[in-house]
């Protein structure tokens, strides 16, 4: 059985997760989906009463065929709990507390064998409130985090601010996190399918392109910073394994994302990395297009980088003419 996909709903307090939640649950129909839902606890949540059907042992059964589950003491037992139910549900929604890092949850699918036996994590999805944003950049880290760690954000709130703020905050998302999609809304009104299938934690999937940090971004608590790592240079792969081991061993708390693929002398195929703190993934991809330029690249998300010293030593890592030539 193939493992089933989860979707993180992050976002600070009060940003519109629940909101989102009940859309998707509401929509599960039209999306050909029957979703879990794991939450912290039905008080919390609000689940659309209209949604509410009978509850049996910490699990409610929803009236549109999907499941809702409290979180009593951690995720991995929650997942436990659903994996006896598998055959009633197709994708997981994990809304987190708002004042939750995603690093921790992110680590329980990639390292955890129980739980990637049966499930793998589709993408973090962090929604953001317009109206309080500037306020908890400034005050509050989690939000920072929360915003670098999103595979898609949601802009939420859109009718509590003029189109000057808007502008502004667009600027100081794209500062922390340039890759993520940006969706603007109300009311967490936003084309569901942008949502879904994200696969944002498969090697294979393409390297985003960075956008261009707007106004604002250097403002605040935003002590996030993105860069592209290029060499066009075929790499050594000794010396490109010595630096990865060196940057996780120095920097791992610092990187909260990096992702992308190496070009490594005398291989054919495309070297692909993951990472997540300190968690590395390396594979081998597709074989490199004929008419593709081989060049290696590397997208990092991370705080208080040295990004000077990590574009010296991955071009340190560019192989030798005789290296090539082998």
């Amino acid at each position: 059985m193939a493992a089933i996909p989860v979707s993180l709903i992050s976002g600070y307090l009060g940003a519109g997760k629940t909101t989102l939640v009940n859309r998707l649950l509401a929509g599960s129909a039209a999306l050909g989906r029957r979703f879990a839902v794991i939450v912290n606890e039905f008080g919390q949540i609000g689940i659309d009463h209209e949604l509410l059907v009978q509850s049996d042992e910490g699990i409610v059964e929803l009236s549109n065929g999907c499941l809702c589950c409290t979180v009593r003491s951690d995720l991995i037992e929650a997942l436990e709990r659903l994996q006896e139910r598998a055959e009633s549900f197709d994708h997981v929604l994990v809304e987190t507390t708002g004042i939750a890092e995603p690093g921790p949850l992110v680590r329980t699918f990639l390292t955890e064998p129980a739980v990637q036996k049966h499930f793998r994590l589709d993408g973090v999805v962090t929604v953001v409130d317009a109206y309080h944003l500037e306020k908890q950049l400034d005050a509050e880290l989690e939000c920072v985090e929360q915003i670098g760690f999103a595979d898609v954000l949601v802009l939420n709130k859109l009718d509590l601010i003029d189109a000057a703020r808007l502008s502004t905050l667009q600027g100081r998302l794209r500062a922390i996190n340039p890759r993520a999609p940006l969706l603007t809304t109300q009311l967490a009104e936003v084309p569901l399918t942008e949502l879904l299938g994200l696969e944002a934690y498969e090697l294979d999937r393409p390297v985003p392109q960075l956008a261009t940090p707007g106004p604002g971004h250097s403002r605040g608590r935003e002590l996030l910073q993105s860069f592209v790592l290029r060499e066009e240079a075929p790499l050594d792969a000794p010396r490109t394994n010595g630096w990865l081991k060196g940057i996780v061993k120095a920097y791992a708390e610092e990187m909260y994302r990096y992702k992308g693929f190496l070009h490594i002398a005398g291989q054919d195929r495309k070297l692909l990395l993951q990472g997540v703190h300190e968690l590395v993934d390396l594979g081998l991809g597709d074989p490199w297009p004929p008419e593709d330029a081989r060049v290696s690249r590397l997208v990092f998300i991370g705080r208080d980088l040295p990004e000077q010293v990590f574009r010296r030593d991955f071009a340190a890592c560019a192989a030798t003419t005789e290296q090539v030539l082998r």
